[in-house]
């Protein structure tokens, strides 16, 4: 089953949001004066940022959708969020810890 929660996706991002703007600034600023490494380092930060917002949305949804379909359904055991097939997150996490990291494909 697979949920897009669209313009329903409420999450406080505003420090992962900060966190990259100020990578790009970053990354601008090392491309016209920075050394080589200072660039690489500077990539990778905004890489990470960005990560850390979709990393981020993605919980808040998968939380969001936990907590709708907990009332609306009864008789659900457990619901996972598993990118790519391998679960990162499962809810409730107690007696289910050994499913994180599963491959499910």
């Amino acid at each position: 089953v697979q949920l897009d929660l669209g313009a329903n996706l409420v999450y406080p991002l505003g420090s992962e949001v900060a966190a990259l703007v100020h990578a790009t600034k970053t990354v601008s600023a090392k491309a016209a004066f920075g050394t080589e490494a200072e660039k690489v380092a500077a990539a990778a930060a905004k890489s990470e940022a960005a990560h850390n917002i979709i990393t981020n949305s993605s919980r808040c949804a998968f939380n969001n959708v936990v907590n709708s379909l907990r009332h609306s359904f009864k008789g659900i055991t457990n619901l996972q969020l598993a990118p790519s097939g391998v679960v990162s997150i499962i809810h409730p996490l107690v007696g289910n810890e050994d499913a994180i990291g599963l491959d499910l494909l």
